[in-house]
């Protein structure tokens, strides 16, 4: 004989949702990302100045004609 066993609402949404969202991980995940960012500006601000130059020098350039473009217009 057979089992026949009455599926509850959530056997049902789960068995036609492939990608189910997971609150849990996806807290993880941001916690994770959120502390990489953390981290990652700490080691800017931790940076001397030929460090910033070196690690951005097209931010440099522009912040540079920037500044001359300004100066000069005045």
């Amino acid at each position: 004989m057979s089992d026949n066993k009455t599926a509850t609402a959530l056997e049902v949404e789960g068995a036609h949702a492939p990608n189910t969202y997971d609150a849990v991980d996806e807290k993880a995940k941001i916690s994770d990302f959120r502390t990489g960012a953390i981290d990652a500006e700490n080691a800017e601000l931790a940076m001397g100045t030929l460090q910033a130059l070196k690690a951005y020098p097209n931010a440099a350039m522009w912040a540079f004609i920037m500044s001359c473009t300004i100066v000069s217009g005045c």
